[in-house]
């Protein structure tokens, strides 16, 4: 972390015992500390009340971003559930709104801060040619920058994670010994707009769900009645009523609205050795499209707190990025 002397900083807080002591951390370091909330959701648009912060954040600064939220990582999550894929808007979330929208309405005003910090579990290095790497957190069981792959290469120079050199038992030792009120608050988790709502129940409010035929990969047989194709993640248990035998997703047919399962959790059809990308970020100034036509070596992440795997990443013949892993991996869902 760069030295905070004479230099100003502001800090997205979320109210939780991370941003808290991030802002503890980066005042011990001489920044001139400035704190802001983002309102990404509404809860008066939610019955529920599926996020909580509101009572929280009464006398903070706010930064309203619902629109914003709803148009770029709402909508489309919806969308990407209503073609059968399995969309993550917490990396979304982190593109198009955390280092999106709200850098750029923080760094084009009239008095922007040297930096924006976080609380994410994360860090960032400089290359030899001075440019940011993003980094794994030291604590690996509590890593996000997996959430942060997707973000603007651009925003690294000016972004700060102060808890990323700390293990999170640090975090909370920290907060405990300062007599924050938030040292035992319990951690929130999953996505904000579902808060802690049935998946199923959330997904019904606002997709049609089309009831369709679960089908045995195996032999073509019908297994049963699924409630939607939106509903199902590949790799997942199916749950299928009626039966005592454990059914897993397969494939899924959105045209035909069929999801097709296999009987058991380590069946040949769940796993796969080669995918194919729609979307992808360069954050290292030595990686293009130029670098990947020997093909690249890698080590590959695809789920959250996943252990990485070895593989290689290179151009097809169509020119198309292609992953392809040592070992068959299982639960490679569209849309991740």
């Amino acid at each position: 972390m760069p030295s905070g002397k004479f230099k100003s900083v502001l800090l997205a807080m979320s109210g939780g015992v991370d941003s808290s002591v991030s802002a503890l951390l980066l005042k011990n370091m001489s920044f001139s500390v400035n704190a802001v909330y983002m309102l990404n959701w509404d809860l008066q648009d939610e019955s529920s009340r599926s996020c909580s912060s509101d009572k929280d954040w009464l006398d903070v600064q706010k930064i309203n971003l619902t629109k914003e939220y709803w148009s770029y990582v709402f909508e489309p999550s919806l969308a990407s559930y209503e073609n059968g894929l399995t969309p993550n808007p917490d990396v979304d979330c982190n593109k198009y709104i955390k280092f999106g929208s709200f850098w750029d309405k923080i760094m084009s005003s009239t008095n922007p801060p040297d930096f924006i910090a976080t609380g994410h579990y994360a860090r960032k290095v400089l290359a030899e040619d001075g440019s940011p790497i993003l980094m794994r957190a030291l604590d690996r069981s509590k890593d996000q920058s997996y959430f942060l792959s997707k973000i603007n290469p651009r925003v690294l120079e000016k972004v700060l994670f102060p808890v990323g050199e700390l293990l999170k038992s640090e975090v909370k030792v920290i907060a405990q010994s300062e007599g924050f009120p938030n040292a035992q608050k319990k951690e929130s988790v999953g996505i904000c707009f579902i808060g802690k709502r049935d998946f199923g129940s959330f997904l019904s409010d606002y997709v049609a769900q089309t009831p369709g035929e679960f089908i045995s990969i195996v032999d073509g047989a019908k297994i049963g009645t699924h409630k939607g194709i939106g509903m199902y993640t590949l790799g997942q248990r199916a749950r299928i009523s009626g039966g005592s035998r454990k059914w897993f997703v397969a494939e899924k047919d959105v045209k035909k609205n069929i999801v097709y399962v296999a009987p058991t959790g380590d069946h040949p059809s769940l796993f796969r050795k080669k995918i194919w990308l729609s979307d992808w970020t360069f954050l290292l100034k030595k990686l293009d499209f130029t670098s990947l036509k020997a093909g690249l070596e890698v080590l590959l992440q695809y789920r959250y707190r996943m252990k990485e795997v070895t593989g290689t990443i290179s151009l097809d013949s169509n020119n198309q990025i292609l992953v392809e892993f040592f070992e068959p991996q299982e639960g490679l869902a569209l849309g991740q």
